[in-house]
């Protein structure tokens, strides 16, 4: 089984952080591939956020509705490195259950780096809406991860 791990934040109250477009850096560090790392369920918005998967790794979104009041920008280190709206299995942390959610992005989504990709999601609406511009750099993505079922041969 691949690493899991929850990013964590201090206590305290950040909304004027946030809604003052305050900058949040989450960084993976092992690049394995399959190794994922989940914001944590509950945080309901950020200011600007930047990912950076590094390597094979995979930063997953919270299981919630959340705003990001500024850009979300992406710094995935190839193109392997992914950020998810869900994964393939619960979450770690109550709620576990995948549930459809919308991700607001009142600025710009920027993937300068990796992909973003919908993995595991099945019939569940795993929504983004950007109000700014859309940028996928050169060797970055969107894509939607379909596992087919396996027909046997006849």
């Amino acid at each position: 089984m691949a690493d899991q791990s929850t990013f964590t934040f201090p206590s305290g109250d950040f909304s004027d952080f946030n809604v003052n477009l305050g900058t949040t850096e989450l960084y993976s560090t092992n690049p394995g591939a399959g190794t994922t790392y989940w914001l944590p369920n509950g945080v309901l918005s950020y200011g600007n956020l930047i990912l950076s998967p590094l390597g094979g790794s995979n930063i997953i979104f919270q299981n919630n509705n959340l705003t990001i009041y500024g850009n979300l920008i992406t710094r995935g280190q190839n193109a392997d490195s992914w950020f998810c709206p869900t994964w393939d299995i619960a979450y770690p942390t109550p709620p576990g259950p995948v549930i459809a959610k919308t991700i607001t992005i009142n600025g710009n989504l920027d993937i300068q780096g990796g992909g973003l990709i919908w993995y595991g999601n099945g019939a569940l609406a795993e929504n983004f809406v950007v109000n700014g511009d859309v940028k996928v750099s050169t060797l970055s993505a969107l894509y939607v991860w379909e596992v087919l079922p396996i027909k046997a041969c006849q």
